[in-house]
């Protein structure tokens, strides 16, 4: 019996490949950015001012804690350089069914080596998100590797809640399939796992396919 089981698999999609693309998903993204560029600084090169950036590409998962979704952005503009070849980056949080600077809430404003918080979130954004944002500017001033300075996000998972899609964060369809794989293999009802996967896609990776 126990040698079936293990045999056993769980095929959602034969021959799934997965190409990682850098195509935005402005739809379901929950932020997104205008990276202003300091035209004086040597990488900025040709006729652009501005970059646009969003927090979610097409069939890929967003971070489930929008706490860390938003540092894990933060720290991309130290690691790619946009921080010290910037002059500003206004980020904004998506109101609208599509991103909109006049409709959309401007959160926060990063500069070279210090940052403003909207005026009217001052004094309600998390410890966590504090902790992080202040400890980001000391390793940038201090010239110091930005590293390792998001907050752990508690873990919560049991039994219970082992098929609940909002516990779940997969980066990829190809993910999301290998997971399923392994809990058939685990000895879970096919039906409930394709189940979970059918509303994990339709919630998450709409697009896949398309």
């Amino acid at each position: 019996m126990l040698g079936a089981r293990k045999k056993k698999k769980l095929l959602i999609l034969k021959n799934c490949t997965m190409t990682k693309t850098n195509i935005p998903d402005k739809i379901n993204c929950t932020y997104w950015w205008r990276i202003n560029l300091n035209n004086t600084h040597p990488r900025n090169q040709g006729n652009n001012n501005f970059l646009i950036g969003y927090s979610k590409f097409q069939n890929q998962a967003e971070a489930l804690d929008k706490t860390q979704c938003l540092c894990s952005k933060i720290e991309m503009f130290a690691k790619h350089g946009y921080i010290e070849r910037c002059t500003s980056i206004e980020i904004y949080k998506k109101l609208n069914p599509m991103p909109s600077e006049q409709d959309d809430q401007l959160i926060l404003i990063l500069y070279p080596s210090e940052y403003k918080i909207a005026p009217n979130l001052v004094g309600k954004t998390s410890n966590d998100f504090n902790t992080f944002i202040n400890k980001y500017y000391e390793c940038i001033n201090e010239k110091k590797p930005v590293v390792n300075l998001r907050p752990i996000p508690a873990i919560d998972y049991s039994k219970d809640n082992l098929f609940k899609i909002d516990k779940h964060n997969f980066k990829n369809v190809l993910h999301l399939y290998n997971w399923c794989n392994k809990q058939v293999a685990n000895g879970h009802p096919v039906e409930m796992v394709q189940n979970f996967a059918r509303k994990y896609m339709d919630k998450y990776f709409l697009n896949f396919g398309q």
